[in-house]
């Protein structure tokens, strides 16, 4: 086999054939799925995000280097055999990816993020302490659910008459729905609308400037990089002096929790919730995106939440289901702390290297019929003594949602709202007009891009959802 170093100026690369891959013994083994099962859960994808990576991945080869956020590169690895590789590798270590933007964002605007990657330590002192209350209690209440926040979204939709948007409302409702999570029952003090137009700016400007491929100086002067740090300093304010707020009256919510742990002064506790808040909000939005087009999708997935809503256990395999099919995060970032040989090429240590999430959750190598949306596959799990948590910890996001904080947070609201949809509504998906979809080397929104229109029985009247998702 003949040997290639990539170097780090590199743009493409195309290397020898591969060395074979022997496969693991740890793999996950699944029932095999009968005809009318697996007819059901055709799924249809609303994006074309992942078939656009998909393609570039074909078009530029099996690894390739591509720069994002000015000076900064990864080493995209877009074989679905070369991911398979790199998970099971030694000296593979995860990597956050903190944008130029953000950190720039700190230093100039003097704002602090309670999670921030400029302080690593910091921000795994507070990552840890949060993942403590968050999976595992201890003497203390757990959150109050936000039933009540679903309960409203539920009940605006009823009021209405005709055709409607969801997209805002749903996007109303992951803040609101974040905000009981964390402070009890005291929404009803706090601007949502100021809020969600705050994170719709800072969406908006720094997606602008990620893609912009100009110096940092010529950036920081222009009006989106103002729009971008007002949205972000104004949000981050709001927040913080919410959970000041909380302080005197109390309340259920996480806030308590954290509160009575001690392991933050007050200061420091405002600011985490503050960047808590902004986290929760974007990423509920965007799975809650995928569940009503889940449940639109699917006849018996829509009949057996019908008849069966309280089942918890099923909701949270549809849960787990939708994290494989849609990943909340579109890729996984690794770097090698040793030299790593990888399809006959051998990468220097400290690469930062890109993995696509769908890549792995589309893979017949973990996933029997992988191709289909079936719930089910997660009761099965355990089939044959595998030893699954070492399978899982190479998969992507989702599958091991207690290793995860925010992605615990995020499952324990989205079943009230499962809950209170499956029990008010019959969601049917409806045919209509695709629209062109826009081409991106990389895309980290996670939401559809097709629009989505819904038809929903309110037990009162019909209606139609009409989503630009």
């Amino acid at each position: 086999m003949l040997k290639a170093t990539l170097s780090l100026r590199g743009t493409l690369f195309h290397g020898p054939p591969r060395a074979s891959f022997c496969r693991s013994n740890h793999i996950i083994y699944m029932k095999v799925l009968d005809g009318t099962t697996m007819e059901e859960a055709k799924i249809p994808p609303t994006s074309h995000i992942h078939r656009h990576n998909q393609a570039s991945h074909h078009r530029m080869g099996p690894l390739f280097r591509q720069y994002f956020s000015y000076c900064s590169e990864g080493l995209w690895v877009g074989c679905k055999d070369l991911v398979r590789e790199v998970s099971h590798a030694p000296h593979i270590t995860p990597m956050c990816i903190y944008p130029v933007m953000w950190r720039l964002f700190e230093e100039k605007s003097g704002v602090k993020r309670g999670l921030s990657m400029n302080d690593l330590d910091a921000w795994h002192s507070n990552e840890a302490a949060l993942k403590s209350l968050v999976i595992n209690p201890t003497g203390l209440n757990h959150p109050m659910h936000p039933l009540i926040s679903a309960q409203r979204l539920t009940d605006k939709w009823k009021s209405r008459n005709g055709s409607f948007t969801p997209h805002f409302d749903l996007e109303i409702w992951a803040i609101e729905s974040s905000l009981t999570y964390l402070f009890g029952d005291s929404i009803d003090l706090f601007d949502t609308q100021l809020y969600h137009y705050c994170l719709k700016q800072m969406k908006k400007n720094i997606v602008a400037l990620n893609l912009s491929f100009c110096p940092e100086e010529a950036a920081l002067e222009s009006s989106i990089w103002e729009g971008f740090k007002e949205a972000g300093v104004q949000a981050l304010r709001m927040g913080r002096e919410f959970s000041a707020a909380t302080r005197e009256s109390g309340g259920s919510g996480l806030v308590h929790q954290m509160r009575a742990s001690g392991l933050w002064s007050e200061d420091d506790l405002n600011s985490l919730l503050a960047d808590v808040l902004m986290n929760s909000s974007v990423n509920l939005m965007k799975t809650a995106m995928w569940i009503v087009h889940v449940m639109s999708s699917s006849t018996s997935i829509a009949e057996h939440l019908a008849k069966n809503s309280n089942d918890i256990g099923y909701i949270r395999l549809l849960l787990n289901e939708t994290f494989r099919f849609f990943p909340v995060t579109p890729y996984l970032t690794k770097m090698n702390t040793e030299v790593l040989k990888l399809g006959g090429w051998e990468i220097p240590k400290g690469h930062l290297m890109i993995m696509s999430y769908f890549t792995l959750a589309q893979e017949e190598f973990f996933w029997q019929s992988d191709k289909y949306f079936w719930p089910e596959r997660w009761d099965h799990c355990y089939d044959r003594d595998v030893n699954w948590r070492f399978s899982y910890s190479t998969l992507p996001i989702g599958f091991k949602i207690n290793d995860c904080a925010f992605l615990k947070m995020t499952e324990e609201q989205l079943i009230p709202l499962v809950q209170v949809l499956a029990s008010n509504l019959s969601l049917e998906q409806s045919n209509m007009t695709k629209y062109p979809d826009t081409k991106r080397a990389m895309d980290l929104s996670g939401l559809p891009s097709q629009p989505l229109v819904i038809q929903t029985n309110l037990r009162q009247a019909n209606m139609r959802l009409h989503s630009m998702l």
